[in-house]
């Protein structure tokens, strides 16, 4: 068992230069933005009643902490488990593709060999325009599983995620995503992953997890839902804390993408209501019957094309 103890240590500062957003050492963090994440971030940490969310979800606008912010340019990024599946979404239009097996769990793990396959294809395939500019992301699964395989990520993927599932204290969401980032090729970014249903899997909020991503250097936050039979994130949220914790992350400079059981319906409704995240992840809302399936290019269509007039 992973154990929040087994703590290398971290490694060296690199130089404020080699220091940015898209690379897997730590931003450096100004100290107006930790205050400012104090102050948006950990008055938004709260465990709203129920018919709060519920309310909170079906309100037709959404309070705001600030100016409404200006709308983001959202990616969609679409899960698939396999090469075969990822050239079907490729075709259809996706430009960021993340690798997961979603038979076995929320951020479930396919093999180091499936990662290598299709890095292999999109490194090959370069100089076809239908690869350009494609980046690829990889679920590393829950602790136990990010740590056994993170050192099998191949260079050339761009972002790197896992679960925080059972760890319910910062100390050890911090001594965990050392572990993960000692191990990490360098190019690759680390995505710290939130629980729309934090309770359920025992760890901490995703106001608790971003302030945190931010002190430790991180900039990409993903908010999913650990159990996909307790519905979507916006369910477990709420449209008035999601609208907040949008407002927060744009202050804060944090690339922020919405995950959980999310569908077409939902996504325009929050889009409508100005709660803009830069990324919009989906898998059962593109496949065949549930997230299981295999992946619909009629419905990536619809995606790609709702998401390019938003």
């Amino acid at each position: 068992m992973f154990s929040p103890n087994d703590d290398p240590g971290g490694r060296e500062t690199e130089s404020a230069e080699a220091k940015h957003l898209h690379s897997n050492s730590p931003d450096v963090a100004r100290p107006s933005d930790l205050e400012r994440a104090s102050v948006s971030l950990c008055k938004l940490n709260r465990s709203p009643s129920t018919s709060a969310v519920a309310e909170n979800a079906t309100s037709p606008q959404t309070p705001r902490l600030g100016p409404p912010p200006s709308p983001p340019k959202i990616r969609l990024l679409v899960s698939v488990r396999n090469l075969e599946e990822a050239k079907v979404a490729i075709a259809g239009g996706v430009r960021l593709v993340d690798l997961k097996e979603p038979s076995k769990g929320s951020l479930a793990p396919t093999s180091p060999d499936i990662w290598r396959s299709v890095s292999e294809f999109l490194t090959q395939d370069a100089g076809d325009h239908n690869c350009a500019g494609i980046d690829l992301s990889i679920a590393l699964g829950e602790p136990d599983t990010a740590v056994k395989f993170a050192d099998q990520v191949p260079r050339t993927v761009r972002f790197a995620k896992a679960g925080l599932s059972g760890l319910d204290s910062a100390e050890a969401v911090l001594k965990f995503w050392r572990l993960l980032r000692a191990q990490l090729p360098a190019p690759v970014t680390l995505v710290a992953v939130a629980y729309a249903d934090y309770q359920v899997a025992g760890t901490l909020s995703p106001e608790q997890v971003a302030q945190l991503a931010l002190q430790f250097g991180l900039r990409h936050v993903l908010i999913d839902t650990f159990e996909k039979s307790g519905g979507s994130s916006l369910k477990q949220l709420g449209r008035q804390r999601l609208g907040e914790f949008a407002v927060a992350a744009q202050t804060l400079g944090i690339w922020w993408a919405l995950a959980g059981s999310i569908d077409r319906q939902e996504t325009q409704s929050l889009l409508k209501d100005q709660v803009w995240p830069d990324c919009i992840a989906v898998r059962g809302a593109v496949c065949e019957g549930d997230r299981a399936g295999t992946i619909s290019p009629g419905r990536l269509v619809g995606w790609t094309s709702m998401l390019n007039n938003s």
